[in-house]
């Protein structure tokens, strides 16, 4: 934008949400400093895990350079949801992603390798004049005043001081802490959840879990292993209390558990750099799960233990308005699911789309509260999603799993006669087509259709 006024943004976390928040502010043409915990000798060790990609965040992906080659070069694109239940192995449901579907939500679903998607995404930052890095930067403390005035100080005592802080510092955020201890009634409130909290959301307080990640080339020596390798289906393991998600990730076969109840295996939370052996692992979680799905478990060197708790927040904005959160460090969208990535590129997508109207400070006021507007509703429609459908998946033997299976039965009797069920499938699809068919850019255009003429005014008073 040719009248701009450039702010400097301090972007707290150098993973998906603070690299893309990063890079949209830049090319909005912001002054960006990121600030990494880990050492670049670290960030060069290639990481496990990946990265759930749905239409919605494929859309906005591509607008990203290189991007698209990442998509489809290292990238599984996914022809069908499966579930199964843990114990048996026995399919009870499935959903084919219909190709005229997938055209008209403008892209296919993908699973792509972690490492792959970080180091493309850090390089371009890197290339662009107005981002620069800070790494080995481990946050200890946020403030913000009245004046404006940002500040972020190491657990060194080092300080970085910007207009405004991005936080996307993940699920343990320092920056969520201070926004919230900004609001907090009292030191023994709890701040879990907030007031606003109601329905499924409010069932679930905290999510144990973990990410364990497989060599393709260690499973293509199990025959049973070998369809794996090969497969575009996304496979759900259903089990009692808790669920399995795996599929190809370029020459990883990735897994996500979570569970609704707690057990000493996955209580802790550790970091990307550490892990437990996965011979530990097993003993203490799966222990009902078909053989085959512990044998694949027991292939990895070692699964990453999470604890996420959640906390369903009000608002992603400090009260100086010189902080505001994105990705995990905002969303209480299961990190083991589908949709909590998208929602950090949606994020980052709106933030930098509202941040290239700014000519005044007097503006930063209303885009901040146009950027709560538009993510918490959606932030709590994908949480909605997610939960239900993973406490749906957690049900144990009994009367409420048989009904559950007998519903998923359904999709493959649908499957088998489509034209003859049409009705069916298009009820099966709804609700997965309006989270996927999210359009965060047309949001932000329509946003600031509604209100830019106002937000202009008070530049132009200024």
């Amino acid at each position: 934008m040719e009248n701009l006024l450039p702010l400097k943004f301090v972007v707290v976390g150098g993973s998906v949400a603070g690299l893309s928040a990063a890079y949209t502010l830049a090319v909005a043409g912001h002054q960006v400093v990121v600030l990494e915990a880990a050492t670049e000798a670290q960030l060069g060790i290639p990481h496990e895990g990946g990265l759930r990609v749905p239409p919605n965040m494929a859309r906005l992906l591509r607008m990203f350079p290189g991007t698209a080659s990442i998509l489809e070069e290292k990238g599984t694109k996914l022809t069908a949801l499966e579930f199964q239940t843990a114990e048996t192995c026995k399919i009870e449901g499935a959903m084919s992603f219909d190709p005229q579907i997938m055209s008209d939500l403008g892209s296919e679903f993908y699973l792509v390798p972690y490492y792959d998607y970080i180091v493309h995404t850090r390089r371009h930052c890197e290339m662009q004049p107005n981002i620069s890095f800070r790494f080995g930067f481990k946050v200890r403390h946020v403030q913000t005043s009245e004046e404006g005035l940002a500040v972020v100080i190491s657990s060194d005592g080092q300080r970085e001081e910007g207009d405004i802080i991005v936080g996307a510092d993940g699920r343990n955020s320092v920056v969520r802490e201070y926004i919230m201890s900004q609001t907090r009634e009292d030191e023994n409130s709890d701040d879990s959840c907030s007031n606003s909290t109601a329905g499924v959301l409010a069932l679930v307080r905290n999510i144990p879990g973990a990410t364990v990640s497989i060599k393709i080339s260690d499973m293509m020596e199990h025959e049973d292993l070998k369809p794996l390798t090969t497969s575009s289906t996304f496979t759900v393991w259903m089990g009692n209390g808790d669920s399995i998600t795996g599929g190809k990730h370029g020459d990883m076969y990735v897994l996500g558990l979570t569970k609704s109840k707690s057990l000493d295996a996955v209580d802790s939370d550790l970091d990307w750099h550490q892990g437990t052996p996965s011979s530990n692992f097993l003993r203490g979680t799966c222990t009902d799960y078909n053989p085959l799905v512990r044998k694949l478990i027991s292939l990895a060197d070692r699964a990453h233990p999470t604890m996420q708790v959640m906390y369903h927040l009000d608002g992603y904005v400090d009260i100086n308005e010189c902080a505001v959160l994105v990705g995990d460090a905002a969303h209480c969208s299961p990190i083991h699911a589908t949709y909590n990535t998208a929602l950090a590129i949606e994020d980052a997508y709106s933030l930098g789309a509202l941040f290239g109207h700014l000519v005044s400070r007097s503006q930063i006021p209303s885009l901040l509260k146009g950027y709560n507007e538009l993510r918490l509703p959606r932030s709590k429609a994908c949480a909605t999603s997610e939960i239900s459908a993973m406490l749906n998946n957690h049900l144990p033997p009994g009367d409420h799993r048989a009904l559950r299976n007998q519903g998923l039965n359904h999709t493959l009797a649908i499957a088998n006669a489509p034209d003859e069920h049409a009705e069916d499938l298009a009820a099966i699809w709804q609700g997965w087509i309006t989270l996927t068919n999210y359009d965060a850019k047309d949001a932000v255009d329509e946003w600031w259709l509604n209100w830019g003429r106002h937000i202009k005014a008070l530049g132009e008073d200024e």
